[in-house]
């Protein structure tokens, strides 16, 4: 009878956390987590370099019905490991450890303008990264006119702090 409560009791446990997934991305500058949870008041996430250069508490706020999202500034160190936990109340319930590299998402590039030219399209944007960003980008352009549901195209293209592509018969 006691190895029947202990199995449903971690089959309880097994099944309430089984919904929380934590996930963190970067920019070099802020660090990103979201929670797939519907209550975030529920939860705090902390964020530790595993170097020992810094410690952060991220306060989860609701991004969605499903999700709850934090983000903190850091002072970034390429190739260093972050260490996330995820608590509900004082238990927790997920870690991750990931390198700065390796969850690097880069901010949304503004498009400055778009010229055209006897069909041939120039898109010039800000990568909203800072000059002094050392690794190189690669964008994928993506086109399609205005209220068309199709793509017409993808160009990969290295990335400069202001770039520029051009788009041939759109």
């Amino acid at each position: 009878m006691a190895s029947f409560q202990l199995l449903l009791f971690l089959g309880y446990f097994i099944a309430a956390q089984a919904g929380v997934v934590l996930n963190c991305t970067n920019d070099y500058e802020e660090i990103s987590c979201q929670l797939s949870a519907k209550q975030c008041s529920e939860y705090a996430v902390d964020i530790r370099n595993d170097q020992g250069y810094g410690e952060y508490n991220c306060s989860m706020k609701q991004c969605n019905s499903e999700l709850c999202c934090c983000s903190v500034k850091v002072t970034p160190i390429p190739g260093e490991n972050y260490t996330v936990e995820a608590f509900n109340g004082s238990e927790k319930v997920d870690t991750k450890t990931f390198d700065l590299r390796e969850s690097f998402k880069p901010k949304t590039p503004t498009i400055v303008s778009v010229e055209e030219f006897e069909g041939i399209f120039t898109v010039s944007w800000r990568t909203n990264m800072g000059t002094d960003f050392v690794d190189a980008l690669t964008a994928e352009v993506t086109v399609s006119k205005k209220g068309d549901k199709g793509n017409i195209g993808t160009k990969p293209q290295e990335l400069v702090f202001n770039s520029k592509s051009i788009v041939l018969g759109i």
